[in-house]
């Protein structure tokens, strides 16, 4: 479903946009939210989003709207339109909330920082699972609150290139990354229980989404 809300407002990206060259190929983004709405409520919202998992900690995915999402939304999308200098006059953005304490993870966790399991890699090729024809433009992550106490590697966001190098970023909070939808990334896990969860709101931008439905023109 494409998103059809539209801010009355003139929403404007205050912070400075950080391109991270990864490679000669491949670049990330970072900027910093604006907090038009605290974290607490990001937090709450985050939770009430949990109700709805499935039994086997499979993500039930579902439509929720709320004028926090509509915020980071909004700021994502200027962000991605910024990077990729365009004015789509439609686009598609699906959500998803993440929550980690590492106590559910913590025997995973350890075996890939030990190197006896791979990363979970993975990539975002498309904004909608049942809509295969419309390609993510860029991922987002929105680092609503990160643990105190992180060691090592713990808690950081990990992309791997064409080069097969792996590059390690540790988020703080307020930080939005932003990354291509076929760009190669995983999360380290955290090792041992830490005083707060780290909780992240993330989504899939497609800056133009009916492209492959249009129709061609016949000369």
């Amino acid at each position: 479903m494409l998103d059809s809300y539209e801010e009355k407002r003139n929403y404007k990206v205050s912070n400075m946009i950080e391109e991270i060259k990864l490679s000669d190929k491949t670049s990330i983004y970072k900027a910093s939210y604006n907090w038009e709405y605290n974290q607490e409520a990001f937090i709450k919202r985050a939770y009430e989003v949990e109700k709805f998992k499935l039994k086997n900690n499979i993500i039930l995915y579902f439509l929720f709207d709320c004028l926090e999402f509509r915020s980071i939304n909004s700021f994502a999308l200027e962000t991605c339109k910024q990077i990729s200098n365009v004015s789509p006059k439609e686009w598609a953005i699906k959500n998803w909330v993440y929550i980690s304490d590492g106590v559910s993870e913590l025997t995973l966790n350890k075996a890939i920082s030990e190197g006896k399991k791979e990363h979970n890699w993975h990539t975002h090729n498309t904004t909608y699972d049942n809509f295969q024809q419309i390609k993510t433009d860029w991922t987002f992550c929105f680092y609503v609150q990160v643990p105190d106490g992180l060691n090592n590697n713990e808690g950081k966001v990990v992309f791997r290139t064409e080069d097969s190098n792996l590059h390690y970023f540790l988020p703080k909070q307020g930080d939005v990354y932003l990354f291509p939808g076929d760009l190669d990334h995983s999360t380290v896990g955290i090792l041992e229980e830490k005083n707060k969860a780290r909780v992240l709101i993330a989504g899939n931008v497609s800056l133009d989404p009916l492209k492959c439905f249009k129709a061609k023109k016949v000369i």
